[in-house]
C-alpha cells in the first residue's frame, strides 16, 4: 500500500511539473529580429532607427516600455556594459523606426546594441540576444575621387584594382570596410575572391544629377598581411542606358568611388580610395545593357 501512495505521489509531482513547465513556456515572451533602418545587421548605414518583433504564444500581448542598449562590443553587452548608450526605460507601444535621442555616435564605426520590453500587466522580459550595425562615412571623410578608364567605341568595360600593403610595427588589422559606388552598377573583388555575388545591377537605381547610392562590404576576413589588392568590374547599369530606346537614356560612360577603411590595434585607420594610382585594363564584359544582355569574354577573366 505504502508503495502504491508513493507512486501516485510521484506521478502527481510528474504532472505538476509538466504542467508547470509547459505554462512558462507558453507564457513567455521574447523580443526578435532585431533591425536597424529595417536591415538585419547593417553595414554603412547613414542614421539609426532600430526596430523589434515580440515573439510569445500569448493572445493579446502589448508593448508597455521599451528600453535600448548601446555598447561598443557584443562582449560588453552581455556582461551587462552598455559603455556607449542606454535609453532608460521609455513608456511606449513604439517597435518601429525608432529614432534614439540625445545619441552620438562615431562615423565609420561599428555598434552592438540589443533591446528589452515590458507587457501591459508589467512583466518585464530578457534583454534580447544582440545585434550589430555599423555607420558610413560623415562627409569630411570622403578622402576618394570619381575615376574612369579611357573610352573607345564598341572597348570593353574596364576592370580597375589597386596593390597596397598594410604591415604596421606594433598593429594589427582589426577591421576593414570597404565603400563601393560603381555606376552604373559594380562587382567587388578583394584578393581574388568576389566579395558578395549576391549583390545584382549593385547600386540601386538613382536620380544620377543629384545622387548615388553607395554599398559598404566588411572584408576584415580577407585580409592578407601583407601585399593586399582591390579589384572592381565596372558595368553600364542604368547609368549608361544607351543602346535600346536610343542615346538620350544615359549619363555618362560608367565610373567609380571606391574607399578602404582599415582600422588598427592601435586605434589608427588605412584609408586606401580611389585616385590617380589605380590601375586600369579590359575586362571580360565585352557589352553590357539592362535591356539587351551582355557579352562575356572568359578567356578575359580575372583571377
Amino acid at each position: 500500500m505504502g508503495n502504491i501512495s508513493i507512486f501516485i505521489i510521484r506521478v502527481w509531482l510528474v504532472i505538476i511539473f509538466i504542467t508547470v513547465s509547459s505554462c512558462c513556456k507558453k507564457d513567455k515572451i521574447e523580443v526578435v529580429d532585431l533591425r536597424c533602418c529595417n536591415l538585419v545587421n547593417p553595414e554603412g548605414i547613414d542614421r539609426t532607427l532600430f526596430s523589434w518583433k515580440i515573439k510569445t504564444d500569448l493572445s493579446n500581448t502589448k508593448q508597455n516600455s521599451w528600453e535600448i542598449e548601446i555598447a561598443n562590443t557584443k562582449e560588453a553587452l552581455r556582461n551587462g556594459s552598455a559603455d556607449v548608450w542606454k535609453s532608460g526605460r521609455n513608456f511606449s507601444e513604439q517597435q518601429l523606426n525608432i529614432k534614439p535621442q540625445g545619441l552620438k555616435l562615431k562615423a565609420g564605426k561599428g555598434y552592438w546594441w540589443r533591446v528589452r520590453i515590458w507587457d501591459a500587466n508589467n512583466n518585464e522580459t530578457l534583454w534580447s540576444e544582440p545585434a550589430y550595425f555599423s555607420l558610413g562615412p560623415d562627409s569630411s571623410q570622403w578622402k576618394g575621387k570619381w575615376i574612369t578608364s579611357e573610352w573607345k567605341d564598341k572597348f570593353p568595360l574596364p576592370y580597375f584594382r589597386k596593390i597596397f600593403n598594410i604591415s604596421k610595427i606594433n598593429a594589427q588589422p582589426v577591421r576593414a570596410v570597404i565603400y563601393l559606388s560603381g555606376l552604373g552598377c559594380s562587382d567587388l573583388f578583394f584578393n581574388g575572391n568576389r566579395v558578395d555575388s549576391t549583390r545584382v545591377l549593385d547600386p540601386a537605381q538613382t536620380n544620377y544629377e543629384h545622387y548615388a547610392f553607395y554599398s559598404t562590404f566588411d572584408v576584415t576576413s580577407l585580409l592578407k598581411k601583407e601585399n593586399n589588392c582591390i579589384g572592381v568590374m565596372l558595368g553600364n547599369g542604368w547609368y549608361n542606358q544607351d543602346l535600346v530606346w536610343g542615346p538620350n537614356f544615359s549619363y555618362g560612360k560608367p565610373i567609380l568611388y571606391a574607399q578602404l577603411d582599415i582600422t588598427y590595434s592601435d586605434g589608427s585607420v588605412l584609408t586606401v580610395a580611389t585616385d590617380e594610382s589605380w590601375e586600369w585594363a579590359p575586362g571580360p564584359i565585352l557589352s553590357s545593357n539592362i535591356y539587351a544582355g551582355e557579352v562575356y569574354d572568359a578567356n578575359l577573366h580575372y583571377s
